[in-house]
């Protein structure tokens, strides 16, 4: 399989994950410069949907071995928002 199948085939794969998913949509706070800011797992989500395919490829491993132990996605995403 090429890499760009393969980054293809991992890109459909997260789409379809997120969408199976329809995780609730849910808001974090974070403290930039001792200002509060907000982000949405809706914007964790864009930004996984658009990463380079390597990254892509560690992340839905990541999110099928979660998934399979039955983890909260939702925590996996504050996770990576806020880290």
């Amino acid at each position: 399989m090429s890499k760009e199948h393969l980054s293809k085939f991992t890109s459909t794969y997260l789409r379809k994950f997120f969408d199976k998913h329809n995780l609730p949509v849910e808001q974090w706070e974070y403290q930039v410069n001792g200002q509060i800011k907000t982000i949405k797992n809706t914007q964790v989500i864009e930004q996984i949907l658009s990463a380079s395919p390597e990254e892509q490829s560690i992340l839905a491993e990541a999110l099928q071995e979660l998934d399979a132990n039955h983890h909260d996605i939702n925590q996996f995403l504050k996770h990576l928002a806020l880290d």
